[in-house]
């Protein structure tokens, strides 16, 4: 959970929409400016000091945010004013979990409020159906949370997840690896971590949102991410936004066409491109042509970069199906 959604939290109690805004406002400005003084947040962010007060005393309430008595600014007129910044959890302030939920494993973590590792963990499947696949999950975070976060306040979790997810409705619609569809896998997983609220997104679209959030301001402008892994995602955020299109189906690309692919996919159709480049299908392929033992996406690189001609070629295909799309 970032910043931005805590403050969305706490104004969604309030009822006040305004409210929402100008937390949003004054926490973005507290993340790329921060320590920063109160006048000075005014100024970045365009809200008056009266509106900036009011925001920092309920952060401050909610330990968003923390002042920084020994970093008093002056500007030469009035009197000095104290810094504040985002209370960040090594010295016990608030984190957030998060957790990928990938094909040969998960990957837990723990942050702060910039987004800052703090603690990491990987959860491997071996040996898990599908079926048992989010209780085990969940089991594995819930150890890994309550280790790692220790006496810090756990804001929420934040779940990733490859296929079509839709976070409004906090459902993995379709995960053809993994079996899943329609799934009410945030419901789920806050269930098995006691309540504590849950947001799950595509991870493609959660890899935009945090590159808005935490990268390059440039990136706030527009970007385009597009993940060629185990799934393939794409992402698209525009003015600071990740767009999510009709039912949160933006980015599923998984089943475009590839011209003069004959690939089987699941799905029933021939030549999707998830199933023509994906890790496990390039993978497969590399096996029935005997470049590798098993089917290992990297042990074809290693093939590659030894200077196997096969290999190299094989990467190659898989770059142009890419790139046809």
């Amino acid at each position: 959970m970032t910043a931005d959604r805590a403050a969305d939290r706490f104004s969604r109690a309030t009822g006040d929409g305004r409210r929402e805004a100008n937390a949003a406002t004054v926490l973005r400005a507290v993340l790329d400016h921060g320590p920063v003084a109160r006048g000075s947040i005014a100024r970045l962010s365009g809200l008056s000091p009266a509106a900036v007060s009011r925001q920092c005393v309920d952060l401050l309430r909610l330990g968003l945010v923390r002042e920084l008595p020994e970093r008093v600014e002056s500007g030469g007129v009035g009197r000095p004013q104290i810094p504040v910044d985002l209370h960040t959890g090594e010295d016990g302030g608030p984190v957030a979990g998060g957790v990928h939920i990938g094909v040969p494993w998960s990957s837990f973590g723990l942050l702060d409020l910039r987004g800052r590792l703090l603690a990491r963990r990987t959860f491997p499947h071996d040996g898990i159906a599908p079926g048992d696949l989010s209780r085990e999950v969940v089991a594995g975070l819930r150890a890994f949370l309550a280790e790692a976060t220790g006496d810090r306040h756990l804001l929420g979790v934040g779940a990733a997840l490859g296929g079509w997810v839709d976070p409004a409705l906090g459902t993995a619609v379709r995960h053809d690896t993994l079996g899943w569809h329609h799934r009410p896998l945030a419901a789920e997983l806050s269930r098995g971590l006691g309540g504590i609220d849950v947001g799950i997104d595509n991870h493609a679209r959660a890899i935009a949102q945090s590159e808005i959030l935490f990268g390059r301001p440039a990136a706030r402008r527009s970007l385009v991410h597009l993940f060629i892994g185990n799934v393939v995602d794409a992402a698209l955020g525009i003015a600071g936004v990740v767009h999510q299109g009709p039912g949160s189906g933006a980015g599923d690309v998984a089943h475009l066409p590839v011209p003069d692919s004959t690939v089987t996919c699941p799905c029933g159709r021939t030549g999707c491109l998830e199933a023509t480049a994906s890790n496990l299908a390039v993978a497969r392929i590399a096996v029935r042509r005997g470049i590798v033992p098993e089917a290992d996406v990297f042990l074809l690189v290693d093939a590659a970069a030894a200077g196997d001609r096969r290999a190299d070629r094989l990467l190659r295909e898989r770059a142009r199906a890419v790139s046809s799309r």
